[in-house]
């Protein structure tokens, strides 16, 4: 009987360990998408169209494994290049805000704005005076 408990087990573990890893796979290859697309407009059905899986399915897995939704995740990932952009070089906001992936540079500014607490171009000359 405990040899057939054993296998039971071991069997469940792999299940489980399987499962795990293709999750966490899956988790990547959207985090690796949203990177290598961050200055596109991309959104949630692009992403899961190449992925071959539902929105819901892959907001779920990006929610358990990074505590972000698609969006969330996206937005996240755009502020934090924005600033980068704004901080190194002398690229406008407008051709910043294209850079991230943004097609309204107004609809940028309001999430820069939301996420950050001040405007891009604020943000920018605080970096410079912070430089001086």
């Amino acid at each position: 009987m405990s040899n057939h408990n054993d296998h039971a087990s071991l069997e469940a573990f792999y299940t489980s360990f399987i499962y795990e890893y293709r999750n966490q796979r899956k988790v990547e290859e959207a985090l690796a998408y949203i990177d290598s697309n961050l200055g596109r407009d991309v959104g949630l059905t692009q992403v899961t169209d190449v992925m071959k899986c539902s929105s819901t399915y892959l907001n779920r897995l990006l929610k358990q494994y990074t505590g972000y939704t698609f969006y969330s995740l996206l937005t996240r990932k755009r502020m934090e290049r924005s600033k980068l952009l704004l901080a190194a070089d002398g690229q406008t906001v407008h051709a910043i805000s294209g850079a991230v992936g943004y097609t309204n540079v107004h609809s940028f500014i309001r999430a820069f704005k939301r996420s950050v607490g001040v405007t891009p171009g604020r943000y920018r000359e605080d970096r410079i005076s912070a430089c001086r």
